[in-house]
């Protein structure tokens, strides 16, 4: 049946599991819970959520926990306000406003930069908070398919017209992951700072850093992924670009978390590790967009005749990885320490869709940690705003009056 099906069960507390479409989080005390299916065009979506006026365990204190290697985060000084965030969007919109609201209700940053196909309604972002944005052709300094090396294979694959036997790997998909490794190079931000997408909705904070002997702080990145799908092959891919081998987090979780606490100490060396492994420095005195598009043309000219936009198969693919690449690098050369994570399955979320959020109900993200939209189908403004607007207003009143005031003053 294409309609929702509800289903109610009791068990002991303890023995619960609260399942999404991308993974679990263990629910300690609850003995009643529902579980929705959700039928869209082409997937089913599982939600298990508590029943009304039962209690949802968290940890001990969302602040207060223990990570990797014994070091403890003092949530009495709180490292992760006043950074800056770098925001990738392809265009602006009310999911792009709910993401701000949230991120200067939880984090309070001194600055948040957009960067964007096409910063139209930047404007009305504004008033969130210290909100800029930079479009890709300024970011880059010249037109995407100038960084890549092969302009007909660029073509073919942004205008979907790869060879028969190939499919096409999205060029622009490629940049925004090559993007996220450059922002030391390009932007003027914070010595920490954090590289988030848009479409995450972060509902409920999490600590994005630790404090770490007299280091200072170190980033701690919450594992909202559980695993690879068997033909993505981004560990093999991070192992040909740098030389490490990727190492996810015991159990369950990967580095592609959309959101990753960055330092530039480490963001520099990574940079540098790469053009060296590449065969060529950063020629000195570059202006900002001349040195983003240098590093670009480098990894592109590198990794395209190896793994082609138009493949025969994914084995061969450009399986680039911003995350699992930094992540992978900072791990292995500076310690464990230098990025912690919070375990797979700690906050509950739920990533689908905006074509989805059409099809749930009020109160149904009420007991979420967070929120991933995927922007792969076209919902138009007028259906999804207003749905989100009444999504978000029982567990983030501020965010939904965000979208609808966005959404009012598009239209």
């Amino acid at each position: 049946s294409a309609s929702p099906a509800w289903f109610v069960e009791r068990r002991h507390p303890g023995e619960l599991r609260r399942q999404f479409e991308n993974g679990f989080a263990l629910l300690d005390d609850i003995a009643t819970y529902k579980i929705r299916a959700v039928r869209t065009s082409d997937d089913i979506h599982i939600l298990v959520l508590p029943l009304p006026n039962v209690p949802v365990p968290v940890p001990s204190s969302e602040l207060d926990f223990e990570v990797e290697g014994g070091a403890h985060f003092d949530s009495d000084e709180d490292p992760s306000l006043g950074v800056d965030f770098v925001v990738a969007a392809e265009r602006l919109n009310c999911v792009t406003a709910a993401a701000l609201h949230l991120l200067f209700q939880h984090y309070s940053p001194r600055q948040v930069i957009i960067v964007a196909r096409d910063c139209s309604g930047v404007d009305q972002l504004e008033e969130l908070g210290n909100v800029s944005c930079i479009s890709d052709f300024d970011y880059w300094g010249t037109e995407a398919g100038g960084l890549f090396p092969d302009q007909d294979e660029y073509d073919a694959a942004s205008s979907n017209r790869c060879p028969a036997g190939t499919a096409r790997v999205l060029p622009s998909w490629l940049l925004v992951i090559i993007r996220c490794l450059t922002s030391v190079l390009r932007l003027d931000i914070s010595h920490r700072f954090v590289d988030i997408s848009h479409e995450l909705l972060i509902l409920k904070p999490w600590p994005l850093w630790r404090r770490v002997g007299d280091d200072g702080p170190a980033g701690v990145v919450a594992m909202l992924q559980k695993q690879h799908l068997e033909f993505q092959y981004y560990h093999d891919v991070v192992r040909e670009l740098i030389g490490v081998d990727v190492v996810d987090p015991p159990g369950f979780g990967t580095w592609t978390a959309h959101h990753m606490p960055m330092d530039r100490r480490y963001a520099v060396a990574l940079v540098k590790r790469i053009l060296r492994r590449l065969g060529g420095p950063l020629p000195p005195d570059l202006p900002p967009a001349e040195r983003a598009a240098f590093f670009a043309r480098a990894v592109l000219r590198w990794v395209l005749p190896r793994r082609p936009l138009c493949a025969r198969g994914p084995a061969e693919a450009p399986w680039l990885s911003e995350w699992e690449t930094y992540a992978s690098f900072v791990r292995s050369t500076f310690g464990a320490p230098a990025l912690a994570y919070h375990p797979y399955g700690r906050y509950a979320g739920l990533r689908l869709d905006v074509g989805a959020v059409l099809t749930l109900e009020e109160g149904e993200v009420d007991h979420l940690d967070w929120l991933m939209l995927e922007h792969k189908s076209r919902v138009a403004d007028t259906e999804l705003c207003p749905r989100l607007a009444q999504l978000l207003a029982g567990i983030a009143p501020g965010a939904a009056r965000a979208v609808r005031s966005f959404h009012t003053q598009a239209s």
